[in-house]
């Protein structure tokens, strides 16, 4: 037996070396991942958790560890998308927990779903990363880079917010194409008074405090 640096390997060494091996067999999520893996390329269900959406998304990040390995993405991404969908409710609701894991997983999965409730949450939030599973630098540039696509949208946001402001200082609203006044007394606009009062409530004390 010889190293990399064509140095000889002493029978004593190389038993050394055997048993360093042995101590250290792999960790039952990653034969779990294998095992996932096998049953995708032979058509079987995956062995993915259908009860708690957190230790499915361990095993889904398992299993693309395992299949990137190989060049496999293309192969259980079908599989392993499906499986989470079955969360329904609680897959998104996973996903708010935290957006930046999620995105990531989303993108080798190839997820429209996943992609745009992980990107609803991030871009609601940039500027502030509260997140410490992953971090902005681990994503592409053209995706959270200063002008990426969460950065359009971010700046989207704002003028459309600025509009929406804008609306609550007036005294009238579009209804159907014709404009309502926004009072109290108008049925049609009522809900929307009520949204206006407190809105123009919080914008006063945020001035007041200089916020």
């Amino acid at each position: 037996v010889t190293t990399d640096n064509n140095q000889e390997v002493t029978a004593e060494e190389n038993q050394a070396i055997n048993q360093e091996d042995q101590a250290t067999p792999p960790k039952a999520e990653v034969l779990a991942a294998y095992k996932c893996l096998f049953r995708i390329f032979y058509r079987k269900p995956t062995n993915i958790d259908t009860n708690d959406i957190n230790e499915a998304l361990r095993q889904v990040e398992a299993v693309v560890r395992v299949a990137e390995l190989y060049g496999s993405i293309p192969v259980v991404r079908p599989h392993l998308a499906n499986s989470l969908s079955q969360f329904g409710r609680d897959l998104y609701a996973a996903i708010l927990q935290d957006p930046p894991r999620w995105l990531q997983l989303s993108l080798y999965l190839e997820s429209g779903p996943i992609f745009k409730e992980a990107a609803v949450h991030i871009i609601g939030n940039l500027g502030h990363w509260p997140w410490s599973t992953v971090q902005p630098h681990d994503f592409p540039k053209d995706l959270v880079g200063p002008n990426g696509l969460f950065q359009r949208k971010v700046n989207e946001l704002k003028i459309l917010m600025a509009d929406v402001e804008r609306t609550f200082f007036m005294t009238s609203i579009n209804v159907e194409g014709e404009e309502g006044l926004l009072a109290p007394t108008d049925k049609r606009t009522i809900n929307t008074w009520y949204v206006a009062q407190l809105w123009m409530q919080w914008f006063s004390q945020a001035v007041t405090k200089d916020e």
